[in-house]
C-alpha cells in the first residue's frame, strides 16, 4: 500500500488508482467504477485517503451520491444503498450478505 497524506497511516490517492478501476460517465460526469457500486465502496476511500476539490475521486463520490438520491426519488425508496445482511440463510443457517446498489 502507498502511504502518504495528511494523517499518519493515511493512504495516498495512488492506492485507489492502483486498483485498476474503469472510468465511465454518468450524467456527463466522469466516475470511477467500484466493484459493486455500493455507497460503502464509493465513500470508504474518503476515510483513509485525502480528498481534494475537483479531482476524479471527489467527482466520483459526488456523482455516486447524486445518482443514489435521484434513484431513491424515482423509485420512492431510501437512498444510500450499500452492503447489508438480508433475510435469506444458507445451509449452515447463516444470514446472507451482499451489496445492494442502483441497477443503473
Amino acid at each position: 500500500m502507498l502511504f502518504s497524506g495528511d494523517r499518519p497511516g493515511e493512504l495516498s490517492q495512488e492506492s485507489w488508482f492502483a486498483l485498476g478501476r474503469l472510468l465511465t460517465t454518468t450524467g456527463g460526469k466522469p466516475v470511477l467504477l467500484s466493484w459493486s457500486g455500493s455507497m460503502f465502496e464509493y465513500l470508504m476511500p474518503l476515510v483513509v485517503m485525502p480528498t481534494y476539490e475537483n479531482t476524479l475521486l471527489e467527482k466520483t463520490c459526488q456523482a455516486a451520491v447524486e445518482r443514489q438520491i435521484e434513484y431513491g426519488k424515482q423509485h420512492g425508496v431510501a437512498w444510500g444503498i450499500s452492503e447489508s445482511g438480508y433475510n435469506t440463510i444458507d445451509t449452515s443457517l447463516n444470514y446472507q450478505y451482499r451489496a445492494f446498489v442502483c441497477p443503473d
